[in-house]
């Protein structure tokens, strides 16, 4: 099935959930728009939570830490993402207009929380070559589930599809330009 969205509304947009908007995603997802000054409070009492910067400037706070997050391209710069176990508090606060992709899914099993910088992400290019370099684009891998922590601990990184949380893109330079 395929959803049109249309335009993105300030406050939360849901893409899909666990109950009955695409369930067999088996997860909630959705982003959310905020303007310079708000702040979000997100806690789930089952759920664990990634919480992935698409655009802006944020600040995020959880379990006694704060960070910091600026991203201004989804094409060329690596995202920042908070995850966290169910019952651990996130606070989100906008310091201009951001979207925040937010996916939560049931995870029975308590974890670190851990704040991906974009140092520690990897990103690996893919289709070179295939359709005249149409299909060429950047994959960015925030859970590596060849590292230790493939363990099987987190859900979200073990659930058959990681399209929310890998993102694809093209960056505008590399697309190809037909005359």
């Amino acid at each position: 099935m395929v959803t049109v969205y249309g335009e993105m509304k300030k406050g939360y947009n849901e893409i899909c959930n666990m109950d009955d908007n695409h369930a067999d995603m088996q997860m909630d997802i959705g982003i959310q728009k905020m303007e310079a000054g708000e702040t979000l409070t997100i806690l789930e009492p089952e759920k664990e939570t990634a919480v992935l910067l698409l655009d802006g400037e944020i600040t995020l706070n959880w379990e006694g830490n704060s960070a910091d997050a600026v991203r201004r391209s989804i094409f060329d710069e690596n995202p920042v993402v908070l995850h966290v176990a169910k019952q651990v508090e996130i606070t989100v606060t906008a310091k201009d207009n951001v979207e925040i992709l937010i996916q939560k899914t049931t995870n029975e099993k308590s974890f670190a929380s851990k704040l991906y910088t974009q140092e520690d992400i990897g990103t690996g290019f893919f289709g070179d070559g295939v359709w005249e370099n149409t299909a060429r684009r950047a994959v960015r891998d925030v859970f590596n589930l060849t590292g230790p922590r493939a363990l099987g601990q987190h859900s979200l990184e073990m659930r058959r599809s990681k399209l929310w949380i890998t993102a694809h893109s093209l960056s505008p330079e590399d697309r190809p330009i037909h005359r």
